[in-house]
């Protein structure tokens, strides 16, 4: 459907930012790359994302690529800040969003740059044979080496399967023939077997397809090319958090799972670890465990009620749900206004 020449990087990236640290000491065990996309109104969570790992992984130097919309100078003045303490570089592709505009998006809440990770192996072949790929809503508790140790079996990458009630849903709904579904969130990729089984290739074959085909984004879309020609990995490698989870020795990295996010609402153990992260990184710091009393925040109340529910602490649960009430109350005949 595509030609090679189609997939050419001028045709997908805008401009290219290098930010070099000028330490190359070689006192490193490794060099370990790891590639992000966002849209540039998260820099802010990749700004603590990128603290937590340097700041757990000292043994090793870090190459980081970030696929993003745009960025803004501030967020550029506190990476170079970050090279400057850590000794790491940076390499910032602002991408072109039409050739990823024509794959589905079944929630408006969501973008396309989610999609710019199936094409981040044309890139990074220039730089290494494999790499970690990381949401911004994680953070590294431990140190990365697991990684450099698995054995990836002639398999593209390596990854975390999805929970099981998401798996037997969707594998079924999208016709998988393995009946696996892996979360997307962490990929352990091999470059040359990715490019070789033309992974961006077969991705790209699923544009300007039906929405209700699909049951998520570019998640759907992996899964769908892959369709188990994976390796999984225990969910230490993406521990997928809930409410309840305490703090454990051998989680790698932590994802903060749905909606609810802790630059959002501060509750639990692992919310309090982001927050920590989030003090010692550059970027502006969050002081009030809850939101701020707008409409659009009004589920974060609901959530916040349930857990000081469930922790016995009533009278927080009882203000959390009134908050609850009276936002949606208020989201709700600005609707009806509007």
């Amino acid at each position: 459907m595509f030609e090679e020449s189609y997939f050419e990087e001028n045709n997908f990236i805008k401009k290219t930012y290098s930010y070099l640290s000028d330490d190359h000491s070689g006192i490193y065990d490794n060099v370990i790359h790891i590639c992000f996309n966002l849209d540039c109104k998260y820099f802010h969570q990749l700004g603590v994302t990128v603290t937590s790992v340097l700041e757990n992984n000292p043994q090793f130097r870090f190459v980081f690529h970030v696929f993003i919309d745009s960025i803004a100078d501030a967020d550029v003045a506190k990476v170079q800040q970050v090279i400057e303490k850590y000794k790491c570089d940076f390499h910032i592709y602002i991408m072109q969003m039409e050739p990823f505009s024509h794959f589905h998006l079944r929630n408006k809440r969501y973008s396309h740059v989610g999609y710019f990770r199936v094409y981040m192996p044309k890139i990074l072949r220039k730089f290494t044979k494999k790499y970690l790929y990381i949401d911004a809503d994680m953070i590294c508790v431990n140190s990365l080496q697991p990684f450099l140790d698995i054995d990836l079996q002639g398999k593209p990458i390596a990854c975390v399967s999805d929970f099981p009630d998401a798996v037997e849903a969707r594998a079924a709904f999208l016709k998988l023939k393995s009946g696996k579904y892996f979360n997307a969130g962490m990929m352990w990729v091999d470059v040359e077997e990715w490019e070789k089984q033309k992974i961006t290739e077969h991705c790209f074959e699923y544009i300007d397809m039906d929405p209700n085909c699909f049951t998520a984004h570019d998640q759907d879309v992996l899964n769908l090319v892959f369709d188990g020609n994976y390796v999984l990995l225990p969910k230490i490698f993406n521990y997928m958090g809930g409410i309840g989870v305490k703090i454990q020795k051998d989680i790698i990295i932590y994802h903060f799972f749905g909606r609810i996010k802790p630059w959002d609402v501060c509750l639990t153990d692992y919310d309090k670890v982001w927050r920590k992260y989030c003090e010692i990184s550059f970027w502006d710091s969050f002081e009030d465990p809850l939101p701020p009393r707008e409409s659009k925040y009004y589920a974060d109340f609901k959530f916040a009620g349930a857990y000081y529910k469930k922790q016995g602490n009533y009278f927080k649960a009882f203000k959390c749900y009134l908050i609850y009430s009276v936002l949606k109350i208020k989201l709700k005949l600005f609707l009806e206004k509007s």
